[in-house]
């Protein structure tokens, strides 16, 4: 009965570690994307500068 206790308890927090990572991750990638949008926005109007 308290093998089987630790070993769910083992799974929930490898699940919860998971977790955490995928909402790093997420976190990550938004910004990512948040800055490359801005750069973006940036080389569009240094291009209709020059033309």
């Amino acid at each position: 009965m308290i093998n089987r206790i630790r070993v769910v308890t083992l799974l929930v927090m490898v699940l919860g570690v998971f977790a955490l990572l995928q909402l790093i991750s997420g976190s990550l990638f938004f910004s990512s994307l948040h800055h490359s949008q801005k750069s973006f926005v940036v080389s569009n109007q240094l291009r209709e500068q020059q033309g």
